[in-house]
């Protein structure tokens, strides 16, 4: 009987380990820490963006602050922060546990930088710094990551375009207000569009687990390969029930601006 118990017991680990689980590659991150005292490769803050298995940045912010009682900065110096291209590179995966880890692969990095990334986006990214060979420090990152391939085009499969925020001189707003039966908010964008021909479009990012700020892209979309060269205006609305952040929105244009909008669920 015993045997019979091991032999089970074997069976079922082998089954478990050859279980495939889904690879994080080709997903992007966008994470963050909290301010630290003690810096880490240079960086009192780090903000860490890009594809995994591919290229990214890491952003070493120097500067030094005060810190409240609640833990609110209360003044920091202000020196410039370095950015780094960075590479992702996975070194190995732990199927038990549900984690990846990267390697993050820079010039001029004063410490070897790992990154732990949970499959499936359940529970915690972390940023684990070595020096010879050995843990020094490791630190939660906060944020989430995306599938790229899903964003940027709406379910009809018109032929979408990034719009730019600023047309003919005016720059687009971007603005939340609450339902008016105060269950949920609506996000409203106007600006000018380059034709008038076309249908400008909030084509939210689907994320695989809630992001601290959802990104939401401005795309122009048009239904034939010629538009009428006519400026003209626009203004699109959009139900925030099911594409909020657990901070709020980004609103993402083509020309790399961006808009954080923080909103407050009750």
């Amino acid at each position: 009987m015993t045997h019979l118990r091991n032999a089970v017991f074997c069976w079922g680990l082998l089954l478990f380990a050859a279980s495939p689980a889904v690879s994080a590659d080709g997903d992007q991150v966008d994470l963050a820490s909290v301010y630290m005292n003690e810096a880490v490769a240079g960086g009192h803050q780090i903000r860490l963006t890009g594809e995994l298995g591919g290229t990214g940045e890491l952003q070493l912010d120097p500067n030094r602050c005060g810190v409240d009682e609640f833990g609110n900065l209360t003044f920091c110096t202000r020196m410039a922060a370095r950015p780094v291209p960075v590479k992702f590179e996975l070194l190995k995966q732990n199927k038990i546990a549900g984690l990846f880890l990267y390697a993050i692969k820079g010039e001029g990095l004063r410490e070897t930088l790992r990154l732990v990334v949970p499959e499936n986006n359940e529970g915690n990214y972390r940023l684990v710094a070595m020096t010879d060979g050995k843990v020094t420090r490791v630190v939660t990152l906060e944020g989430g990551r995306k599938r790229e391939a899903n964003e940027g085009q709406p379910e009809n499969g018109s032929n979408c375009d990034p719009l730019s925020r600023t047309v003919d001189g005016t720059t687009a707003t971007a603005k939340v207000t609450a339902q008016k039966n105060g269950k949920g908010f609506v996000l409203t964008v106007s600006g000018k569009k380059p034709s008038i021909s076309t249908v400008v479009t909030l084509s939210p990012v689907r994320y695989i687990a809630q992001p601290d700020f959802w990104e939401i892209p401005v795309l122009d979309c048009r239904t034939g390969d010629i538009g009428l060269p006519a400026i003209g205006n626009y203004e699109v609305t959009l139900e925030l029930d099911s594409t909020l952040g657990k901070k709020g929105i980004e609103v993402v244009w083509a020309d790399g601006k961006r808009e954080r909008i923080e909103i407050e669920s009750k």
